[in-house]
């Protein structure tokens, strides 16, 4: 049961009025059987035997009845966290293939770079010769800015994850968050880049609405091998601890519509468990880290 998810109307009209239809039919037995009882000074069960078997067959299908309208708004709940659930991977695999045709530009604006490089060092060359200083310091400020517009800001050995990490961390200075990034991509294993862009583009944007309230917020991701395990290590910092659900093991969510959301760290536990590995999560009164393990032979 989804003791946490807020039920909408029709879910409450369908479990109300099944209950209510019971009560009703409960309460109507019990009416006839006094009014006989005032009537006649018997028990209707004792003149019609059959009352008793009419009776019990009631509260048979009433249990049925009550039991297929849970089952049934289960089963709705169910479908829709399915549906939630998909278009959250539909909209993290739409976010990779942006992030891919990024990574495409980023290595079409380095080849175009490098094949202007002689035309570059010929300009350079001109008006070092011609001792024109200022032109050259502002040819090569232009130069030096068009190359670190077409070069990711950090290196993590996979250009996916380059570019997912340093929008990341142009995210984080615009939210004035601390983002302190020690991430290194397994090259040597056999874990797939959009695996790992799901990992760290759920536990980042988890860890940013973490950190709200902090004075001094920051954000901290690190990956490490120990031996035959990849290690993915993401810290922040929290006003207050986070209240951990019982029965997943995982925080809860604090929005409304709890329905819709906190798929973030399930989708980051399937990820793991795919790699046969899976998530911890531990927390003291200043930070909250989660820690993910993948398997790799």
């Amino acid at each position: 049961m989804n003791k946490k998810e807020n039920i909408s109307g029709k879910e409450l009209i369908l479990l109300f009025a099944t209950l209510l239809t019971v009560m009703v039919g409960y309460f109507t037995f019990n009416f006839l059987s006094n009014v006989y009882v005032e009537d006649t000074g018997n028990y209707v069960w004792n003149v019609h035997p059959g009352y008793t078997f009419l009776r019990v067959i009631y509260q048979i299908v009433s249990f049925a009845a009550i039991l297929i309208a849970v089952i049934i708004y289960q089963r709705i709940k169910e479908k829709q966290r399915e549906e939630n659930m998909n278009l959250l991977l539909a909209e993290q695999i739409e976010n990779t293939k942006q992030h891919i045709s990024e990574v495409e530009k980023l290595y079409g604006d380095i080849r175009a770079l490098k094949h202007d490089m002689g035309n570059h060092i010929s300009v350079l060359e001109n008006l070092f010769m011609k001792n024109e200083t200022e032109e050259l310091e502002k040819y090569m400020a232009e130069l030096k800015s068009a190359w670190s517009e077409s070069v990711a800001e950090i290196k993590t050995g996979n250009p996916v994850t380059d570019v997912i990490l340093t929008q990341k961390q142009k995210e984080a200075e615009e939210k004035g968050i601390d983002f302190r990034c020690k991430f290194m991509y397994p090259t040597d294993t056999g874990i797939n880049a959009f695996d790992v862009s799901v990992i760290l583009n759920n536990a980042i944007t988890n860890a940013f609405e973490g950190v709200n309230g902090c004075k001094n917020p920051y954000v901290s991701v690190s990956a490490y091998r120990k031996k035959n395990a990849y290690m993915l290590e993401l810290t922040n910092c929290v006003c207050k601890s986070v209240e951990i659900d019982d029965e997943t093991g995982v925080p809860e969510t604090t929005k409304k519509d709890k329905g819709s959301h906190g798929f973030g760290l399930a989708n980051i536990r399937k990820v793991a468990q795919k790699y046969y590995g899976d998530i911890d999560i531990s927390q003291d009164e200043n930070s909250f880290t989660l820690t993910v393990m993948l398997m790799v032979e």
